[in-house]
């Protein structure tokens, strides 16, 4: 590639890097959470600690973050904050800050083996995890 292909690649790279994000209006965001008005969903804006599969579920059923409710969300429901348009993370950075590029849990199982699937937000790519491996969490309600 010439050096003018590799600066045109590059632009255009953050060109689509710089402008991810959900349409205007998809997100309520507070200090805290983030509606999806797209899905009725509201979400933990904040990604919890790591946990193991037992002890995510856990937290999320425990956190009294904005009044309480929260649960794991399943993997299709974790599926639609992926923001396409965007690489590591593959989330919209504005509503969801400091995501990690890790896969997060989801309360979906995984089966036949001990596990559970899981959104990985460098890409938005769905994948399987075992239940003793330790992750981060975003909850939902």
């Amino acid at each position: 590639m010439t050096a003018g292909g590799i600066v045109l690649a590059l632009a255009l790279a953050l060109a689509v890097r710089a402008d991810p994000g959900a349409p205007p209006g998809r997100y309520q965001v507070t200090a805290e959470t983030v509606l999806d008005s797209r899905t009725g969903l509201t979400w933990q804006r904040a990604s919890a600690a790591h946990y193991d599969f037992a002890d995510a579920k856990s937290y999320c059923a425990g956190l009294t973050l904005a009044g309480g409710g929260w649960r794991l969300p399943t993997v299709r429901e974790l599926q639609t904050i992926v923001d396409e348009g965007a690489y590591a993370p593959a989330i919209d950075g504005a509503a969801f800050p400091q995501t990690l590029t890790l896969p997060y849990w989801s309360a979906t199982p995984y089966v036949p083996v001990r596990g559970a699937w899981m959104v990985d937000f460098t890409e938005g790519r769905v994948e399987d995890h075992e239940v003793s491996d330790v992750m981060p969490v975003r909850c939902v309600r």
